[in-house]
């Protein structure tokens, strides 16, 4: 925690200082990059988690890829099911989310069996929904996983408390 309170502080101060402007004079194309690496990179450390695979941890993307295709057998299905389960319905509220107007809505062949009217109350609590979907992932995971447990099924990692 205290190292959360001090990444916020110096970012807090950064901000302030208006450091983030520095970033107008670095190429598209490096940022570009810099994203990407930082995406494959956190890819890559997360995918153990969601195949529910212990592996060790590695200093290079590479090496911890090597280890989750040579441990691929391992894969604890209960915990694959949860977590692409819970990324699909955080993609598709995304998604939802992004749909535009009405009619774009009206002729989607998914989302036009869901509220279309902006003002309407159930638009209104499905967008609500969508809001706090990263919310709504750790409560349905953590709930999925307590019925894991009751109903006996091991290997579910908890990571942390909630």
């Amino acid at each position: 925690t205290l190292m959360a309170l001090l990444v916020a502080a110096i970012s807090i101060l950064l901000g302030i200082l208006r450091v983030g402007g520095v970033v107008n004079f670095i190429s598209h194309t490096v940022l570009a990059a810099f994203s990407t690496a930082a995406g494959i990179t956190i890819l890559t450390s997360q995918l153990k988690d969601v195949l529910g695979i212990k592996i060790p941890r590695s200093k290079y993307w590479w090496e911890t890829v090597k280890n989750l295709v040579t441990t691929l057998d391992k894969t604890h299905v209960p915990t694959l099911v949860m977590g692409l389960t819970i990324l699909a319905v955080l993609l598709t509220l995304k998604y939802w989310k992004s749909a535009g107007s009405a009619e774009k809505r009206s002729k989607h062949p998914v989302w036009r069996f869901l509220p279309k009217n902006k003002a309407s109350v159930p638009f209104r609590a499905l967008k609500l929904v969508a809001d706090l979907s990263s919310l709504l992932a750790v409560l349905t995971g953590a709930l999925w996983a307590w019925a894991y447990r009751a109903a006996g099924v091991d290997g579910v990692k908890l990571v942390g408390t909630v």
